[in-house]
């Protein structure tokens, strides 16, 4: 097919030993005959599997041509009839071999660069080119896949988007996530599918019926390399897809989505119509394909889908995919999410009435995917509303909600803690509530663990997450058991860590829905104390902060005080309100010059309850230890008590505008 410089090579054997020559074309020639067996016989035909033959076809090529060279000049000496060619008179005879190769060179530079940098897009113009080659064999090995990558990578929000193809290796620059068309189906969750001329000419990949509809539609965008369609981009042409591996009836008929006939996802749809693509694994002759919405309270009637008149003749060939119109009834249907349910039935094509009974193909897609409106419009449900109403109905109410993804795959949507205040020695269940967001998950590694505020580890669990068998936007659950120690202090500051890990041992990120990135901890708990103090036999303060914190009283001990003794201070904190931020409590004793003598800056009950974790009405006692040094001068000293934010060190104010509360006087004698 192509003159390559290895060819050349034969030019300069055969002048070198004409027994060297025979022996060696001999070889040659049984060289390319074993092979050609071999390869014949073997399950492996394609054109790539001939290139070690090619060394020995341009050798016995190059023999050839000098041959027929040799030959002719003997021709033209010997005839006395023919007249001599200039060629065998030149003085530049030998130069000639030089001249040649030079000339086969430039012809093959002239021919190949064009096709720069896609050569294999190269074929021989005289048996036809291109156009015959893509009638002839099969071609393409991911040429031109690099400029798809550029066209995917150009689009606004490219790494958010999904591509299913048969050559996923070889789309260079796209960052978004990638989907090999296998057949089993996931390419219903993509955004847009890549075919490639290999698997269009092979019409395997994943199916027959799949190429050929594809290539019924216009693509968004052709790849064309040397006059030859190498790639076709084509938007997926569903807005809610179903899993055909779920969602099927094996020998009748497996759904691939549906979408709305009028309006996208999110608005009003005038005339209540959807159009359905599925896939013909053979459905009987009577047999349809029915829809209807179903609510809490009430459903609809089965309503029969009819096939679009361009896809009669798939609605008759087994593994042909097909697009049916269905307009599912929503008279009489009050306001509210209701589930798009797709079933078999017989029925007759002239007749829309239903036969019964009705299978109902499992659909987890369509659980609350249509919302119907005051005045009787439907409007297809967005996906974030569709999971969350799926997760409220899921999820039982005691649960407490979260807002928790995973690699933008698996969302923890809930946890129940049972009991919700637990005490020391007491056994607690963990639940945790996981919702998929898409098909294909892996395995994943779980370890959930309970521990102080202060990281203290209070229980661990390792387990298995079997999330590659659950059902994308179908709620699961997993239950964990832990037992406290029995020697923990009161009132203790708990919190929930859960973190997944894929198999690669690799955690996987976890943020919330805006996309902020969260850390381990999901939720907090409190071991609360067998009875919470009382304001008994405390000096009163009542001394309140901007953000609902109040120092109800305190209690000092010993009092007077001497020198190198511990003063000891209790707080009595009270909140009207949750505090989200995380505070320290400095207590400072000072002259009355203001020159500290002694301090305590810490956490409440030095870590153990922080204020997140305080709960309003709840008298919370905190106690600070102050060393008085040895020469501490006798007289009378300040108390002063505040709060300063541990990340900060901000000090938020009292109403009264101050950033701090005097106590009192202490003595020290």
């Amino acid at each position: 097919m192509r003159v390559t410089p290895l060819a050349l090579l034969g030019l300069f054997l055969y002048p070198t030993s004409r027994a060297f020559t025979r022996k060696a074309g001999l070889i040659f020639i049984i060289y390319v005959l074993v092979y050609s067996l071999a390869m014949t016989a073997g399950s492996h035909k394609q054109d790539r599997y001939l290139m070690p033959i090619f060394l020995s076809i341009d050798i016995l090529a190059g023999i050839g041509l000098v041959s027929l060279g040799e030959w002719l000049k003997k021709r033209f000496e010997s005839s006395p009839t023919l007249p001599t060619p200039h060629f065998v008179s030149l003085p530049l005879t030998p130069y000639l071999g030089w001249v040649l190769v030079g000339g086969l060179l430039i012809v093959q530079l002239a021919t190949i660069l064009p096709h720069h940098p896609y050569y294999y897009s190269y074929f021989n113009p005289l048996l036809g080119g291109g156009a015959t080659a893509v009638r002839t064999m099969r071609i393409g090995w991911g040429e031109g896949m690099d400029q798809v990558g550029a066209y995917l990578a150009a689009k606004p929000g490219s790494r958010n988007l999904v591509v299913a193809s048969r050559f996923t290796h070889n789309m260079l620059g796209f960052k978004g996530e990638q989907i090999s068309l296998l057949p089993d189906g996931r390419w219903t969750q993509a955004d847009y599918v890549v075919l490639y001329i290999q698997q269009v000419q092979r019409r395997q990949e994943p199916s027959p019926g799949f190429i050929d509809y594809f290539q019924a539609r216009t693509p968004e965008k052709i790849v064309t390399i040397a006059g030859i369609d190498y790639a076709w981009i084509y938007p997926i042409p569903i807005t809610t897809p179903a899993d055909p591996q779920v969602s099927v009836f094996p020998g009748q008929a497996a759904l691939l989505g549906y979408s709305w006939e009028a309006g996208q996802s999110g608005e009003l749809v005038s005339q209540p119509s959807l159009r359905l693509l599925w896939e013909n694994l053979g459905l009987p002759a009577g047999r349809r394909l029915v829809v209807r919405l179903v609510g809490q309270a009430a459903g609809g009637d089965w309503v029969v889908c009819q096939p679009d008149p361009a896809f009669l003749t798939q609605a008759q060939t087994t593994g042909a995919y097909v697009e049916s119109l269905c307009s599912p009834a929503g008279e009489g249907l009050v306001p509210g999410f209701y589930t798009v349910e797709f079933g078999l039935a017989a029925s007759t094509p002239s007749s829309p009435s239903v036969a019964s009974p009705v299978e109902s193909f499992r659909f987890p897609q369509g659980h609350y995917a249509a919302q119907i409106l005051p005045g009787g419009t439907i409007k297809d449900t967005p996906e974030a509303e569709r999971l969350a109403a799926i997760a409220g109905q899921s999820v039982p109410g005691e649960a407490q909600g979260l807002d928790r993804l995973y690699h933008n795959q698996l969302k923890l949507v809930a946890y129940h803690l049972e009991p919700a205040a637990p005490a020391p020695g007491q056994p607690v269940t963990l639940t945790l509530y996981w919702q998929p967001l898409k098909k294909g998950l892996e395995p994943l590694r779980l370890t959930v663990q309970l521990a102080d505020s202060r990281s203290l580890n209070l229980g661990r669990v390792d387990a298995e997450l079997p999330a590659d068998k659950w059902l994308a936007g179908e709620v699961s659950s997993t239950e964990h058991q832990f037992e406290l120690a029995a020697e923990l202090e009161r009132p203790l500051a708990a919190q929930v860590e859960v973190t997944l890990k894929n198999s690669s041992d690799i955690s996987l990120r976890s943020t919330d829905a805006a996309g902020e990135e969260l850390g381990p901890v999901v939720a907090h708990f409190t071991l609360p104390p067998e009875q919470w103090p009382s304001l008994a036999a405390v000096t009163p303060v009542n001394s309140a902060w901007q953000n609902g914190v109040t120092l109800k009283g305190y209690t000092l001990a010993p009092q007077p005080v001497r020198p190198g003794e511990n003063l000891t201070v209790n707080l009595f904190w009270q909140t009207n309100q949750a505090i989200a931020e995380n505070f320290v409590v400095f207590v400072h004793l000072l002259t009355e010059a203001g020159q500290i003598v002694a301090q305590s800056d810490a956490l409440p009950r030095a870590g153990a309850y922080p204020t997140p974790w305080w709960q309003p009405e709840v008298i919370v006692e905190d106690k600070h230890t102050l060393p008085v040094p040895g020469d501490a001068p006798e007289g009378r000293y300040r108390l002063l008590v505040g709060l300063y934010s541990a990340e900060t060190g901000v000090r938020p104010l009292l109403t009264s505008g101050d950033d701090h509360v005097t106590l009192g006087q202490v003595e020290i004698r």
